[in-house]
């Protein structure tokens, strides 16, 4: 029998790294007598996974600054718009709810969601939703309504925080 010692050399108190080893057999991290598997290769550092990790977050950052930060927001203002979805959808050909669906409305003439009856505010209104009218409407709907000389609206959710107003706006925008 020969003694051996861990490569490190470590000799850490309470920790004996001196093993006992017997011919034919060699000392790895599976024990000094493992017969079921052969000396292994040390394993260099995870160099490819942290280049990945590094890579991802720069493509992620570059898209955000390149894009103008559009998409940031739109994926925040999807968030906010969660709390909308009680009364409205968001998606092509989706249903009207309570409140009609939203998908294409940045852009379209206020008051002409396609199936959407109920209507009382913007029946026959004259103006598009565009960034202006969009927040002026998340602001204050009724307030809106009543400064475009219109009847009153059953829209009754205020968006209060001007940069939510802008993720809700740049969501919306996106889903047309």
């Amino acid at each position: 029998m020969v003694a051996r010692t861990l490569p490190d050399g470590d000799n850490t108190p309470g920790f004996p790294f001196t093993v006992q080893s017997r011919e034919n057999h060699e000392l790895n991290e599976f024990g000094p007598y493992n017969i079921f598997s052969k000396k292994q290769k040390e394993t260099p550092p995870m160099k490819k996974d942290r280049f990945l990790a590094i890579a991802a977050s720069v493509a992620f950052g570059l898209g955000v600054i390149v894009g103008g930060g559009n998409n940031a927001f739109a994926a925040s203002g999807e968030k906010i718009f969660n709390t909308c979805k009680g009364c409205h959808t968001i998606k092509k050909g989706g249903k009207n709810k309570f409140g009609p669906n939203l998908f294409g409305a940045f852009g379209r003439e206020a008051g002409t969601a396609k199936g959407y009856t109920k209507y009382k505010g913007l029946k026959g209104a004259d103006w598009k939703w565009d960034e202006a009218s969009l927040d002026a409407w998340l602001t204050n709907p009724k307030k809106f309504v009543q400064s475009k000389g219109r009847k009153r609206t059953t829209m009754s959710k205020k968006v209060r925080k001007a940069s939510d107003r802008k993720a809700v706006i740049g969501y919306l925008k996106k889903m047309r």
